[in-house]
């Protein structure tokens, strides 16, 4: 599979936007709020692209969730990555 570069497509940034809240969506969930079809595909393109996406099956229904993304993020500049806790939610 060619995975379409998240910076460019349009759909991967609507659904990489919804899953960033950390909240956990239904695959119909997702193809409501982000406006998407065949989210299976669309999960292993941001996979592709290096997100970290949980897939959970309850029944007959599909779960997708991603990590909280950072809520405070550090300033333009390159920060070495042993200061990112600096940076974590609920930090002061």
């Amino acid at each position: 599979m060619n995975a379409a570069s998240i910076e460019k497509s349009k759909r991967l940034q609507r659904v990489d936007e919804l899953l960033s809240t950390g909240k956990r969506f239904s695959t119909m969930e997702i193809i409501q709020y982000a406006n998407v079809a065949a989210v299976n595909s669309i999960i292993s393109e941001l996979r592709a692209n290096g997100r970290q996406i949980k897939c959970e099956r309850k029944g007959d229904v599909w779960y997708y969730q991603m990590p909280e993304r950072l809520t405070c993020l550090p300033p333009k500049v390159e920060r070495d990555w042993r200061e990112r806790e600096y940076y974590l939610p609920g930090r002061a």
